[in-house]
């Protein structure tokens, strides 16, 4: 009986509604401490899992004599239990196309969530400069202080950097400021453009660079550290603002 009831259960019967469900099926029409004694259920119990197999349609009831008989129910009543399920998982689709217009409305208003990352020292900054290859980005915008980075990280780093950049054809455009004169990456000079602006009216100390949906800042100047946003609207901002400076960036070298 109780790897029958184990069976039961699958269909959505609790195990002691299976253990009474069954004794009524073996006992026939019965009073209610006969099926307990079969069920090995206390009869408090029995009375509750026969009130929940009524309801299912399981059970029966009716009186003899002073009384009250219960019933199990042709097994073939077992496939209500299914069609009752059917009827409840098609009522929740049914909910569900009804409501999902809505909430991908709500969604949509509520606008991409940004992914925030935060990087420190030189191991988080060359951290943060792999993100560029693990996105298989083919363009790139930034702004950056030349002289801070020379004094912070060896030339040697940054050729094998560029050199990485080269070999995925990687293009990109910069706008710097330095004081020095000479091309700053003669390495990629074929695949990147660059834009000189006066140190003194621009006195930046870190980097900016917009590549894919994502947007890094990096602090070249006290304590070095760095943070990665992952948002298309804040790239896509991002890049607007470095075309109108490339813009003006433009005008002042031909004025130079």
């Amino acid at each position: 009986m109780k790897a029958l009831a184990r069976e039961l259960q699958k269909l959505g019967l609790s195990d002691k509604e299976a253990l009474v469900y069954l004794a009524s099926l073996e006992l026939g029409p019965s009073p209610v401490q006969i099926i307990s004694r079969k069920a090995e259920v206390n009869r408090a119990t029995t009375y509750v899992m026969i009130e929940s197999l009524l309801q299912k349609g399981l059970m029966s009831t009716f009186d003899k004599g002073k009384k009250t008989m219960y019933t199990a129910e042709k097994p073939e009543r077992l496939h209500r239990i299914v069609h009752a399920e059917r009827a409840t998982v098609d009522e929740k689709e049914s909910v569900i196309k009804r409501l999902l217009p809505d909430l991908e409305a709500i969604s949509d208003a509520a606008g991409e969530r940004p992914k925030v990352s935060f990087y420190e020292g030189e191991e988080g900054l060359e951290a943060m400069r792999e993100t560029i290859f693990d996105t298989r980005t083919e363009q790139m915008e930034d702004f950056i202080s030349f002289d801070d980075l020379r004094h912070l990280l060896p030339k040697e780093h940054w050729k094998k950097h560029n050199a990485r950049l080269a070999q995925r054809k990687i293009k990109g455009r910069t706008i710097y400021t330095s004081e020095q004169l000479e091309n700053p990456a003669d390495s990629i000079k074929h695949l990147w453009e660059f834009r000189r602006i006066p140190k003194a009216q621009f006195p930046m100390h870190g980097e900016l660079t917009v590549y894919g949906s994502r947007v890094a800042m990096i602090a070249l100047r006290g304590k070095l550290a760095g943070v990665i946003i992952e948002s298309k609207e804040m790239a896509t901002m991002v890049r607007s603002m470095f075309e109108l400076a490339w813009l003006q960036a433009g005008k002042n070298s031909q004025k130079q």
